[in-house]
């Protein structure tokens, strides 16, 4: 019936893709089902079914691929991807988020059995979005791979990867980074290390070198590509804080007196830039600091937690200052330039903007 016919599930998938299609599409649109038994040369489309949707003066057509395994690399045609006539599609048991962004940014459309659904077309306009499971329904089929960078460790060995531009691998990696294998939240293992690079490497981040050294192809785009999932609030569970000596005096104090503290965000970005005889882009109004002992700093500073007015971020990040645990080290009291970028772009308004002149600094002097 399909090119897959011999594998189980295949004819239901398509089964219930066609009636999920009828929810949004009304059934006098929907001429055919076509199916590659019947195509005068269907070998080696890549096509599963072709579904015939006359929308209007626009006679297009879904051309469908099923993917009983998501992991799998795609089959369809560039050509089905160029006609004006043609919608391609991609469904599934189950997509995940990595699987979702990956067949959008290539121009096709999906849909799986748990309700994730994109239809996407040039001309006429079209664009059906819905949001199904976040999660594999069948945690057994489930692969062990990474679906986000919002981790603190996927966030440090991208920071790793913009400062040095490559790494032979996920092994040499945590032996450059000098993290050790181990079973702590913190820390940066082999195994975390492989899965970051291997979604990397899916989503197309990675020069092509045959499966060798990691080569980063664009560093703003793997910067931007962090952000998406990276917050420096919540990947780092910073908290908010109010202090009477005002956010100059608090970060006097805390460097007075020695306490281990980098200073991230506008005014991260400040001190980096005049530090290189340059002008900052916009004045701090507010202070970010990752802190190896955050109730110390509170202590030290008189903070006052208020989670919805406070000017001053306190992330607790030990791991940041045990040299031994962490590259690359703060530079003085400043986080390390990239990281300040990404914390930057990871918010709204004028600390994105923030960030993206500082990650384009960053990008036009990397080595």
């Amino acid at each position: 019936m399909t090119r897959n016919t011999a594998l189980f599930g295949t004819s239901a998938l398509l089964d219930d893709f066609m009636a999920a299609i009828h929810t949004f599409v009304p059934r006098s649109q929907i001429r055919c089902v076509v199916h590659p038994a019947t195509f005068p040369s269907g070998a080696g489309t890549g096509v599963d079914a072709i579904v015939c949707w006359t929308l209007g003066p626009f006679n297009l057509q879904f051309d469908v691929e099923i993917k009983l395994d998501a992991a799998a690399p795609r089959a369809l045609t560039p050509s089905s991807k160029g006609s004006k006539e043609i919608i391609p599609v991609v469904i599934a048991r189950y997509l995940s988020p990595v699987d979702r962004r990956r067949i959008m940014s290539e121009g096709s459309s999906y849909w799986d059995s748990t309700g994730n659904v994109l239809i996407q077309h040039a001309e006429p306009l079209i664009r059906i979005e819905r949001e199904g499971a976040q999660r594999s329904p069948e945690p057994t089929e489930r692969e062990d791979r990474l679906e986000s960078l919002k981790g603190r460790g996927a966030a440090r060995v991208v920071e790793y990867l913009l400062t040095s531009g490559s790494t032979t691998g996920p092994r040499d990696l945590v032996r450059s980074m000098h993290f050790p294998d181990f079973d702590d939240p913190d820390s940066v293992g082999v195994a975390t290390a492989s899965r970051v690079l291997t979604l990397l490497r899916e989503e197309n981040f990675c020069e092509p070198t045959g499966g060798g050294a990691i080569v980063v192809k664009d560093r703003t785009a793997l910067a931007r590509r962090l952000i998406e999932d990276y917050s420096f609030v919540r990947s780092n569970r910073a908290k908010r804080y109010f202090s009477p000596m005002g956010r100059e005096g608090a970060l006097t104090t805390l460097r007075s007196k020695g306490i281990s503290a980098a200073v991230t965000g506008l005014q991260g970005a400040a001190e980096y830039l005049v530090g290189k005889d340059m002008r900052p882009t916009l004045p701090p109004n507010d202070l970010w600091l990752y802190a190896a002992d955050a109730r110390q700093v509170e202590q030290v500073a008189q903070l006052e937690f208020a989670p919805r007015d406070g000017d001053i971020y306190v992330a607790d990040a030990p791991w940041m200052f045990d040299t031994h645990n962490y590259y690359p080290a703060p530079v003085g009291h400043r986080a390390y330039p990239w990281r300040i970028a990404f914390d930057l772009m990871s918010r709204d308004g004028r600390h994105a903007q923030a960030g993206e002149d500082l990650l384009a600094e960053l990008v036009r002097t990397a080595r």
